[in-house]
């Protein structure tokens, strides 16, 4: 039983990791977007700023949505909401329409951020969630590193 925890606990992992990759190389394709689509240092602020706004905005809700929708449902509907947004924001043509795909974005990636964290306080001080909390936060660092 142990054991297959760990395996699921993988798919939420990888969701993060996707997460993290997915916020520094934008970081690192700044420059090109400005070249691309003539955004502006305004633009280009709010090319990353609406993502985490509307991210910061939801990710307490998406906490709770997990809890009451289980935290499968909630962790697909999250990957399939990011990826959409993704390929939208992949095919944007203007800086208005990238802005407006990663603030959508930023619904995603609420609902898969909270998904490793256990669902209920009494869980929280056990020793297997600590270990859990920090593969999340190793797979988000790794994420992170990767790209760059």
């Amino acid at each position: 039983m142990y054991k297959r925890r760990w395996v699921a606990a993988r798919f939420p992992a990888l969701a993060l990791l996707v997460i993290s990759l997915d916020n520094t190389v934008l970081n690192l394709a700044l420059p090109s977007i400005s070249r691309d689509l003539g955004a502006t240092l305004n633009g280009l602020q709010w090319i990353v700023d609406a993502y985490t706004l509307v991210f910061a905005a939801l990710a307490f809700d998406c906490w709770f949505h997990r809890d009451r929708f289980g935290r499968k449902k909630v962790l697909q509907a999250g990957l399939l909401v990011f990826g959409i947004f993704s390929l939208g924001a992949a095919l944007s043509r203007s800086t208005g329409q990238l802005i407006a795909m990663r603030a959508l974005m930023g619904i995603g990636g609420a609902a898969i951020m909270p998904s490793p964290y256990p669902s209920s306080p009494p869980h929280s001080a056990t020793q297997e969630a600590h270990r859990r909390f920090a593969v999340w936060a190793a797979t988000f660092a790794l994420g992170t590193g990767i790209a760059r």
